[in-house]
């Protein structure tokens, strides 16, 4: 993919330039797409001239702790100030979590992201959001380009990012893989990006404790309709029982839609006693944004959630009908 193929727009440029110390942050509970942005920039970024720290956790979790890089990267000491943060596959304060406080020592904000905005959300008015690129690693790319910095990617960063997109196009699988992403991957394999060691990483490798924690939710999934929608649970009795960590549960969706007659999947993780992270994913031509988007959430045409919380067995049975409705309506054009 050309840099072209998402220009910056002037308003990021200005501030990117108007800037000369940065923070770096993502979402809480970060994934490869997110964190991978946080990390290429935080690598590339001081190539350039910039002054740059990260937020989110001292030890990052598994397996993005061995995202080549990360150990040299400086962690916020919680006290320093700003010229700029920018928040990577992330556009509202509240799913920084802890660290939402970080931002009021910014004197500006800049969103990146790939997902689409909710506007009542947005942080950033000016926001750089292509809801329809396949990563927001594929937007930071772009930027780091546009900042003459092809010389500052570099391996490491460049592995960063191609983490973000195999992961979010599910090893090259999903619809968004397009000719364009295909071209982007060489581009960052190009840059010296390790493509078969983060794809091994990222998709192949796992813990005894996380094969565990596949088969007792499966084994436990409830179908529906023929077995066109399927219904996961994670509580955390469940992590608890197979020593698995909540990040080792957020593939559990996607093995579930991966299942032949499965055409809707959700899944229910537990995330606090009676609190709940819903994960919807939907094959061609339905959709599941429009679901999450009516209980508080948002995300893609295929791949959204929202947060919730109640009985476990409510919460399913009252999304039951928005989902045969789904399936009777037929989704949106493939």
């Amino acid at each position: 993919m050309s840099p072209a193929a998402y220009p910056v727009p002037a308003s990021v440029m200005e501030r990117l330039r108007g800037a000369r110390s940065i923070l770096l942050a993502t979402h809480e509970n970060p994934d490869a797409d997110g964190f991978g942005s946080v990390i290429a920039c935080a690598l590339a970024l001081p190539r350039l001239g910039y002054s740059v720290a990260r937020l989110g956790p001292e030890h990052p979790p598994r397996p993005l702790d061995q995202l080549p890089g990360v150990s040299e990267v400086a962690l916020d000491d919680g006290s320093a100030t700003y010229d700029l943060v920018i928040l990577f596959d992330c556009h509202s304060a509240s799913r920084l979590g802890a660290d939402e406080p970080a931002l009021e020592r910014c004197r500006e904000v800049l969103v990146i992201d790939h997902h689409p905005a909710i506007s009542s959300e947005l942080l950033d008015p000016e926001a750089w959001i292509v809801d329809t690129a396949a990563s927001t690693t594929l937007m930071v790319h772009s930027l780091i380009l546009a900042l003459d910095g092809q010389e500052a990617l570099g391996p490491s960063a460049a592995s960063s990012l191609y983490a973000g997109l195999v992961v979010d196009t599910g090893g090259f699988r999903h619809a968004s893989t397009t000719s364009d992403t295909l071209r982007s991957a060489a581009e960052l394999v190009d840059a010296g990006a390790d493509a078969p060691g983060i794809t091994e990483l990222f998709l192949h490798r796992r813990r005894p404790a996380a094969i565990c924690l596949v088969s007792a939710v499966l084994a436990k999934t409830r179908y529906e309709v023929d077995g066109r929608i399927a219904l996961l649970a994670v509580p955390l009795s469940l992590l608890a029982s197979c020593d698995a960590r909540e990040e080792e549960a957020e593939s559990l969706v996607s093995i579930a839609s991966a299942i032949e007659g499965v055409q809707l999947a959700v899944m229910h993780l537990e995330i606090g006693s009676g609190r709940w992270r819903v994960s919807l994913r939907a094959h061609k031509p339905l959709r599941v944004d429009s679901l999450a988007r009516a209980n508080g959430g948002g995300g893609h045409l295929l791949a959204a959630g929202f947060r919730t919380s109640g009985d476990l067995v409510a919460l399913q049975e009252e999304l039951l009908p928005g989902l045969r409705a789904e399936l009777d309506g037929g989704g949106v054009p493939g």
